[in-house]
This record gives C-alpha cells, sequence and structure tokens, in this order.
C-alpha cells in the first residue's frame, strides 16, 4: 500500500514539473535547443516515526474457588458360604501278576585258539649323523639413531566468547476443568422363576392273594395227621381232611402295594442376578494452555586466535655398526648301534569257557496299588461382596480469569513529505518551443 502511494506521488510530481514547472519559464535555457542547465523535481518521500499508543490487553489472574466432590468407596464384606465338594482318596488294593523270566544256565565248553609268540634277536645296524660344528664370523649392519631438534609450530585455536540474547520459549500452565461421565456399575437383583417338576401324589391300596398247595403226607399239615390242631398249626386255617392224610392246604395273604400317580407342578424359585446401571458421575481433567514467555540466555560463539609452541621433531641418522654371530656348519658322521628285532612264531593253544544258555520259567508275584474313590465332604468358604458407601469433601482449586487492562504501546508509522531532487532528462524551451536536452 506504502510503495502504490509513493509510485503515484512520484507520478504527479513529475507531470507537475514537466506541465508547469521550470522548463516552462524558460529554466532549462534561453536559447533554441541550447545551454542546458539542471532541473529540479518535487517527490513524496517516506518517512518513518515512532508514536506511543494505547491499547486494551487481556491478563489472566489466578483466582481461588471451592467445590464439593462426591465419590463412591466399595466396601468389601466377607459372609462364610458352605458348600459340597468331591475328594478323592486311595484305598490300598493288590493283585496276583503272572510274569515269565529267563533264567541263565552256564556249561563248559573247550576252545581252541591260535596266538603269535614273538622271538627278540640282536641286529647290529650302521646309520650316519649330522655333527654340528660352529665358527665365529664378523656381521656389518645398519641401524637408525633417533635425532631430536625443536621446531616452532604455530597453531589456530577457538576462544569461547559468551553473549547474552533474549530469547522466548512457551511454557504449558495447566488448569482444572470439570466434565461430566457415565460409568457402569454391577447390581445385584433378585429374580422370581419358575420351573417343571415331576411329584409323586400315589398312595398304598391293601391285596390279597390267595395260594393252595399239594399234600405231601402226613408230615405236611402237622406230625400227626390232619387233625384240626395239626392242620392248623401246619398249613393254616383251610385244611381239609380225608381221615389220617392232610390233602390240600389253602392259605390267604394281604399286603400293602404302593400305587404311583406322577403329577407335573410348577415351583417357584429365586435366582440372584447381575445388572449393569449406568451411573452419572462428574470428574475433573487437567489441562494445559500455552503461553510465551522471555528470558536471557547465554550463548557462546567461538573466535579463532593464532598462537605457538615448540615441539621436538624426531629425526633418524644411518649408522654402521658391526657384531660378531656363530655359523654353524654340519659334517656326515658314520655309526653303529645294536637293536633288537622282534619276530612271531604261531602256536596252538585251548581253554575252557563258559557259555550261557537262557530257559524260561513262570513265577507269580503279588502287586500293590491304589484305587481312587470320591468321598463327598462339607466346607465353608468365604465370599466378598462389595458394598458402594458414598463420600464428600470440599476442595480449593485454582482458575485464571481474564482482566483486561491498557498498555502503552511504541508503533512505528509511515508519512510521505516533499523532497526537491535534481534530475538529468529535462526539457529546454524557447521561443519555438521545447526540445529534450540530458547530460
Amino acid at each position: 500500500m506504502v510503495r502504490s502511494v509513493l509510485a503515484v506521488g512520484l507520478i504527479f510530481a513529475s507531470s507537475a514539473v514537466f506541465a508547469g514547472g521550470p522548463c516552462a519559464n524558460g529554466a532549462c535555457g534561453t536559447g533554441y535547443g541550447y545551454g542546458p542547465a539542471p532541473c529540479t523535481q518535487t517527490v513524496m518521500v517516506p518517512e518513518w516515526y515512532t508514536e506511543v499508543v494505547t491499547v486494551k490487553a487481556t491478563e489472566w489472574q489466578q483466582q481461588q474457588k471451592e467445590r464439593t466432590v462426591t465419590w463412591t468407596e466399595r466396601v468389601p464384606v466377607t459372609t462364610q458360604v458352605p458348600y459340597q465338594y468331591t475328594v478323592y482318596e486311595k484305598v490300598p488294593k493288590s493283585r496276583v501278576e503272572n510274569y515269565t523270566v529267563c533264567v541263565p544256565v552256564y556249561r563248559d565248553v573247550v576252545k581252541n585258539y591260535t596266538v603269535q609268540v614273538p622271538v627278540y634277536r640282536d641286529v647290529v645296524k650302521n646309520y650316519t649323523v649330522q655333527v654340528p660344528v660352529y665358527r665365529d664370523v664378523v656381521k656389518n649392519y645398519t641401524v637408525q639413531v633417533p635425532v631430536y631438534r625443536d621446531v616452532v609450530k604455530n597453531y589456530t585455536v577457538q576462544v569461547p566468547v559468551w553473549n547474552e540474547v533474549e530469547q522466548q520459549y512457551t511454557v504449558q500452565v495447566p488448569y482444572t476443568e470439570a466434565r461430566q461421565g457415565v460409568r457402569r456399575v454391577a447390581k445385584t437383583v433378585q429374580v422370581q422363576r419358575q420351573r417343571e417338576v415331576c411329584v409323586d401324589q400315589g398312595h398304598y391300596e391293601d391285596r390279597v392273594v390267595q395260594s393252595c398247595g399239594p399234600s405231601y403226607g402226613s408230615n405236611a399239615c402237622g406230625s400227626n395227621g390232619c387233625g384240626a390242631n395239626s392242620c392248623g398249626y401246619g398249613c393254616g386255617t383251610g385244611c381239609y381232611s380225608d381221615g389220617n392224610t392232610c390233602n390240600t392246604c389253602q392259605t390267604s395273604c394281604s399286603y400293602k402295594v404302593w400305587v404311583p400317580n406322577m403329577v407335573k407342578q410348577l415351583v417357584p424359585y429365586t435366582v440372584c442376578e447381575t445388572t449393569c446401571v449406568e451411573v452419572p458421575y462428574e470428574y475433573n481433567v487437567t489441562l494445559c494452555r500455552p503461553e510465551t514467555r522471555t528470558r536471557m540466555v547465554k550463548t557462546c560463539s567461538y573466535a579463532p586466535e593464532q598462537r605457538t609452541c615448540t615441539v621436538k621433531v624426531c629425526e633418524y641418522v644411518p649408522e654402521q655398526r658391526s657384531c660378531t654371530v656363530k655359523v654353524c656348519d654340519y659334517t656326515t658322521e658314520q655309526r653303529s648301534c645294536t637293536v633288537k628285532v622282534c619276530e612271531y612264531t604261531t602256536e596252538q593253544r585251548s581253554c575252557t569257557v563258559k557259555v550261557c544258555e537262557y530257559t524260561t520259567e513262570q513265577r507269580s508275584r503279588e502287586v500293590p496299588y491304589f484305587e481312587c474313590v470320591p468321598v463327598q465332604k462339607q466346607g465353608v468358604r468365604e465370599v466378598c461382596t462389595y458394598n458402594c458407601v458414598p463420600h464428600s469433601k470440599v476442595e480449593t482449586y485454582t482458575v485464571c480469569v481474564p482482566v483486561c487492562v491498557e498498555k502503552q504501546v511504541e508503533v512505528k508509522r509511515c508519512r510521505m513529505v516533499c523532497q526537491t531532487v535534481p534530475v538529468n532528462n529535462c526539457q529546454t524551451c524557447g521561443t519555438s518551443g521545447c526540445a529534450t536536452c540530458g547530460h
């Protein structure tokens, strides 16, 4: 925007100079196209100045507030509940098992074999050896002898220079925000249900059964024949006689018989079911907002600095030396020795060895073992349930409250001022009109 205004001002000032400026009055010369003179023009130049302005700013102030926080604590409650369980007890038992074993039987067997018998004899053997002979020899060699000298060496070091620089950094300022949430709480509810069972609603009935049997002689109804007393004792009350022999015995018996009657009935029972209930609650969330701050930090920059030091430089100079070494030469020498030579002769021998053969044999043994028998037992175990106990407390928290304040701020502004500057190209005017002149 400033550049556009400046360009418009320059065009306007230039047109004013060329149209009705000094060239129109003959300021550029008095002759026709001769006598060029320097021309001037007025232009608009930007000028910067500082102005103090009062602006409104928002600052944050910390303020203490109180609120009531409610929470629920789960308190465990332990109860004793009987229950029935099954354990397996070991009962010792034994059984007889038959098994087969292999019994070794040994017998003597004569075995013939051949051996190699060594026979030693002395033999004279000639051999050649190399005998060492030592002699002294002078040997020349060259060594490098170190020679040290001092040399001045220039080197550059970086010297640290510390400066304080203003640095802006951002910190996270914490604040607390209350939010609403819903959580699921488990709740035990008793529910009534019905199930179908079979009930036996039967009854007892009295039934009479009569039985008759053939006579088996005088001893069937009694020891003295079929008299009234003997038959009543032997066969019962219904005994018929033809004189001395009991012909037929008749008896009647009554007994109770259960007559079943299965009836289906609906029996109510109570079960405990666990349901989830949504409970609203309030919780606090700690959030952070960015805040820009300014601090002075030290920065280190390094400046090169030339220094000198004296170092020792090692150079090697060759030097001739000599030493005496021993040189070993070998000469051939003939020698002899007596060695024993072993030769083998074959010899037949015999020995008695034991041969093992196996025969099967049946045996039996008693094997003990344990059998697991289920046994029902009663026990008591602890069952833990939880009761929800509400609690509440008053807590203090800090909030940031915006406050509007006025501040004095220095602002740089730009304004356009008129300035007269010389130009190289202008117009010269005379009696016959204007012409362009330049330098």
